[in-house]
């Protein structure tokens, strides 16, 4: 039997790779009451074209990441939506003047006004989840014959896994989780701010500059969600004051009310969140850390493809 250990966006989607191999013998363990309940559950919500990649001259990420995208809008239209990104240009690079001329299918330079900033953007187009519950109900739904949840693994043996309930037997192991036994890698937390206000503008994520990094916003139906914000130990009241002050200073608004998103994520050895998955082998065992939203399905087809 093959045991898939971790309910997140990774182990969901190996075991969905699983299912559509036609691999019937398998389990997905989670320690929670539901899958998608941690760090996937309280993601932004964006699911990235691959832009990002061009940025760092990844090509070949590019190019798997928009085709990611391209599927997820396919195959979940009702829950995820095009969003248009907009990224504040404070003072536009030479190269940009030069692609502003061009008819790019990639990206634009458009001039507009975006929380009382008026100027010029970067601008292109990516996804957004509409709603995280109903895609949990579908998930949960396929794969609901090899769900066992409420199983906390506490350690691995060659051949086995013990739990807080029992020992399960397996023949190939996939961790696709962060749980305290393995010890390997540091947590890192990372939050997102979601306060009351509403944008005057539905369906676009507008970013500006703070500090060496880009600060985000998008619209929920909740309100307007802020973040992500990284750190080694979970957020002080301190570290949520400071925020929202770069909130209040970088989009020129004031709020009183807001809700706080926490996950986990695994560190590097620098410390920093693995923003890149990582697929680690030890004889019948493979550890993944982490996927992304919109990647979760090509990564669990790869993770499959060598297990079986």
């Amino acid at each position: 039997m093959i045991l898939v250990v971790g309910g997140g966006f990774t182990g969901v989607g190996v075991s969905l790779a699983l299912k559509e191999a036609g691999i019937t013998d398998f389990l997905l363990l989670d320690r929670e009451p539901e899958i998608m309940t941690q760090t996937s559950s309280n993601s932004f919500r964006l699911v990235h074209s691959g832009i990002r990649h061009l940025q760092n001259f990844n090509v070949l990420e590019y190019l798997r990441t928009t085709k990611a995208l391209k599927e997820l809008l396919f195959r979940f239209h009702e829950m995820i939506i095009p969003v248009k990104v907009a990224v504040h240009i404070e003072k536009m690079p030479l190269f940009l003047r030069f692609f502003r001329l061009l008819k790019n299918p990639v990206f634009e330079i458009i001039e507009g006004r975006f929380f009382k900033k008026k100027g010029f953007y970067l601008s292109w187009r990516d996804g957004y989840l509409l709603d995280p519950q109903a895609l949990k109900t579908t998930f949960t739904e396929i794969l609901k014959p090899n769900l066992m949840v409420q199983e906390e693994v506490v350690e691995v043996c060659r051949d086995r896994v013990i739990t807080s309930k029992k020992s399960i037997k397996f023949k190939k192991l996939v961790l696709a989780c962060f749980p305290s036994f393995m010890n390997k890698l540091a947590p890192v937390f990372g939050w997102n701010i979601i306060t009351d206000l509403k944008a005057v503008e539905t369906g676009i994520c507008v970013g500006f500059r703070k500090r060496g990094r880009y600060l985000f916003a998008v619209q929920r139906l909740e309100g307007l969600a802020f973040g992500t914000w990284y750190t080694k130990n979970k957020p002080t009241k301190e570290n949520i004051h400071e925020s929202c002050r770069d909130i209040e200073e970088v989009f020129g608004i004031t709020f009183k009310n807001y809700d706080l998103e926490i996950g986990t994520l695994p560190s590097d050895h620098t410390g920093n969140p693995i923003r890149v998955t990582k697929i680690l082998r030890n004889d019948n065992i493979w550890e993944v850390y982490p996927a992304k939203f919109t990647t979760f399905l090509v990564t669990g087809r790869y993770v499959a493809s060598q297990l079986l």
